[in-house]
């Protein structure tokens, strides 16, 4: 049985992106009600870092700046050497 649902335009742009993701994996093409088993069936790995990868345009300086406060913070979290 078929069925049609409605879904907002931002919804329908990231299943076409899923598909478009899977389809490149999968070597094949993947319709809209592949990409949303897909996502039904996988394991939920929300906010991760690396969805962000490319979305997000900033300076050179504003990326040293970052990786500056990366490294401080990763400098104090480190556990004590045992003697």
């Amino acid at each position: 049985m078929v069925r049609s649902v409605r879904v907002e335009e931002r919804t329908y742009r990231k299943l076409s992106q899923t598909a478009g993701k899977l389809q490149s994996v999968w070597g094949r093409p993947v319709s809209i009600d592949e990409a949303i088993s897909y996502l039904l069936k996988a394991p939920r790995e929300e906010n991760k870092i690396s969805d962000l990868a490319g979305s997000w345009e900033i300076s050179e300086r504003e990326a040293k700046e970052i990786e500056r406060l990366l490294r401080e913070a990763w400098s104090r979290s480190k556990l004590p050497r045992s003697v």
